[in-house]
């Protein structure tokens, strides 16, 4: 059986029958065979219809997001020398306190 397949602009592009795709030009002899089939159907497909056209997805810019991960990184090893330091005072002041 038949399938319509789309393209990114939503239209029609082609048909495929099993693992076998045949684009939409009156050029190619199965598209043809297959426009014979479609007009012998009791329902045929319809070539005009049409899908949500694709939406491409926005180009990521690695520079700036290398630069957000090294700002958050940057902020971690701060809270990690933080953290250090606090526990460092507080081992200094542990043994003070056993003198």
């Amino acid at each position: 059986m038949y399938e319509l397949r789309y393209g990114f602009d939503g239209k029609v592009s082609g048909v495929a029958i099993g693992n076998k795709y045949i684009p939409a030009s009156t050029d190619n002899v199965d598209f043809q065979n297959f426009l014979e089939w479609n007009k012998a159907q009791k329902e045929p497909l319809d070539l005009n219809s049409t899908i949500e056209p694709v939406k491409p997805q926005p180009v990521r810019d690695f520079a700036k997001e290398i630069d957000e991960l090294k700002t958050k990184v940057s902020a971690l090893e701060e809270t990690t020398v933080t953290i250090s330091d606090k526990i460092e005072q507080l081992e200094v002041k542990a043994k003070v306190e056993k003198i």
